[in-house]
């Protein structure tokens, strides 16, 4: 995760771009992007250990990784925000009394 997101820094607009990509399977980058959705495995893994939250989709994960690197893009100075978000984005994936995925 920490390398997708830290990856998709490095290029302005990237973020939105493998969005749009994932989304439009006529888009020249939808083949090369699609190798981001064998992160779903991963998780389907770890939900079904019960050590993230079941009711999480790999989109949804996909996406906050997107808007983590979109954000860290934004967010001035010389500190790189990726680990904190990061952080903040695995503490809310603990499972807290949601069901184990099936």
């Amino acid at each position: 995760m920490r390398r997708l997101v830290t990856a998709s820094t490095q290029y302005e607009g990237l973020p939105a771009s493998v969005m749009d990509a994932l989304r439009d399977p006529d888009s020249r980058l939808h083949a090369s992007c699609e190798g981001l959705r064998t992160a779903a495995d991963l998780l389907a893994r770890a939900q079904r250990s019960g050590q993230v939250r079941g009711d999480l989709t790999a989109g949804e994960l996909l996406a906050t990784a997107n808007a983590m690197a979109w954000a860290a893009r934004q967010t001035p100075g010389p500190d790189e925000p990726v680990d904190r978000y990061l952080s903040l984005l695995v503490d809310g994936l603990m499972t807290r009394g949601v069901e184990p995925a099936g």
